[in-house]
């Protein structure tokens, strides 16, 4: 399963990114894989002994700890998507296996449901995490149904309340750990988009090619103050109107300009269109427009058009036409 749609993913470094990103989410694994083989270790061994038939419990548990171990082994070979895939799908089939044979939908099983589907959107990916929580939901309401009409085996769990008490802390434990990562993660995340975005504002400030940025629809969001020398208008008095209508380009350009527009909306790339401006000096410049699409912060279409002035260009290659 692809990892892209996984929103967690990226805050825990478990979704395609830097590097960095990569490896903090890889020590976390790690870090989540021991400490529930801690936890289901220490419910084992603290209170397996008083429960008057311990032995399904210990091979629930056994069976838990050896897909722990089988996780940690393949993290250690580097595959880090197949380790969490096998826990957290391992896991599933374990709880949903102690559910049937634990007396129906009031088995204690059930209150791991929602650790092990939180622990698959953060390790595997948010579409496995859902079809997890939907598979709970139907296997849920099959066990129910099987014990409304008296079609459940007898338990083989017997209740411990001290068991399941120390269970549901020690997960409780974990996904406040998971949380404040993630909180972390969010926090550092932030921090570096802020930084990226305030960075690529002053590049776009400082260039010396005029750099516009238009909405959907083709409407000036804001502009450099190259692109204002270089055009002799003003960003306020522009601001909101569409390009292809703006009166320093001449007529038959107009159309050239939405069409351009219109292929990087869609997605395609084009060579640098040439444009010639009327200033209002009355002088002609002439400029090399490219037109890329992109998001902004709020998911909304965007165009990002930079404008080049090759007017010296342009001369210097009509004097050597002149010339030969």
């Amino acid at each position: 399963m692809r990892t892209g749609d996984n929103t967690l993913g990226a805050l825990f470094g478990t979704a395609p990114g830097s590097k960095r990103d990569q490896l903090r989410g890889f020590r976390l694994f790690r870090r989540y894989l021991k400490a529930s083989f801690a936890v289901v270790l220490a419910v084992a061994m603290g209170v397996h002994p008083f429960v008057a038939d311990p032995i399904p419990l210990w091979v629930a548990d056994g069976a838990v700890l050896a897909l722990i171990f089988a996780c940690l082994v393949t993290l250690k070979r580097q595959r880090f998507q197949s380790a969490a895939m096998i826990c957290v799908v391992g896991l599933w089939l374990i709880e949903a296996g102690v559910l049937f044979f634990s007396g129906g939908v009031s088995g204690p099983a059930l209150l791991f449901f929602p650790f092990i589907v939180l622990s698959a959107a953060c390790f595997w990916s948010v579409r496995g995490a859902m079809t997890l929580a939907l598979a709970t939901m139907l296997w849920t309401l099959a066990v129910a149904w099987a014990a409304a009409n008296a079609r459940l085996p007898e338990a083989l769990f017997e209740p411990s309340p001290v068991r399941e008490w120390a269970a549901m802390v020690g997960c409780l434990g974990v996904i406040v750990v998971l949380v404040q990562a993630a909180e972390r993660a969010l926090a550092s995340l932030k921090h570096d988009s802020t930084a990226s975005r305030q960075r690529l504002s002053e590049l776009i400030v400082e260039s010396a090619d005029g750099v516009l940025l238009l909405d959907g629809h083709g409407r000036l969001l804001s502009c450099n103050r190259a692109a204002e020398t270089l055009t002799g208008l003003v960003e306020s008095d522009v601001e909101g109107r569409k390009v292809c209508e703006i009166e320093i380009f001449a007529a038959k350009d107009r159309e050239r300009i939405r069409a351009e527009q219109n292929a990087a909306l869609a997605g395609e790339s084009r060579p640098p269109l040439d444009l010639v401006l009327k200033t209002d000096g009355g002088q002609a410049v002439h400029v090399e427009c490219t037109t890329r699409y992109f998001q902004l912060d709020d998911g909304q279409p965007a165009l990002f058009t930079t404008m080049r002035d090759v007017t010296l260009r342009k001369r210097a290659e009509r004097r050597r036409a002149e010339l030969e």
